[in-house]
């Protein structure tokens, strides 16, 4: 079986992982195996494993009781791509009309394939439409 690999040189669901933490730590908050779980509806034995692989790639760090924490190198990696998502998602509700809802839906898809050179394009065209 191929395992895809995200952009960032670790599979889709590692990006989909990284992001939630990110996401969940970002203001403060913690990042519990629960949560986590629940967030990626996904078992408590594949959020372990995911832990352990993204720890031993040095993404992550497991504080037990604390929860998980993204290394500098991990932040790095789940900011590109929820810069990816957002980049895409306002380029499918700005010039192809599609509706918040369901462009956040393809965003989420689209945001493991899309690469720097096609991300740098569209933070460009997004900031010059919007100056004018």
């Amino acid at each position: 079986m191929m395992v895809h690999r995200g952009v960032s040189g670790v599979s889709q669901g590692q990006e989909e992982f990284l992001e939630l933490v990110y996401r969940l730590t970002a203001s403060g908050g913690v990042a519990r195996t629960s949560d986590l779980a629940e967030g990626l509806k996904t078992t408590l034995g594949t959020i372990t494993n995911l832990v352990e692989r993204l720890e031993r790639k040095g993404l992550v760090v497991h504080q037990p009781y604390r929860g998980i924490v993204l290394t500098p190198k991990g932040k790095r990696i789940a900011a590109k791509i929820i810069r990816r998502h957002m980049l895409v998602e306002r380029f499918l509700i700005n010039f192809l009309r599609i509706p918040s809802e369901r462009a956040h839906k393809y965003a989420c898809r689209m945001e493991h394939a899309v690469d720097e050179e096609v991300v740098d394009a569209l933070a460009t065209l997004l900031s010059s439409t919007e100056t004018r």
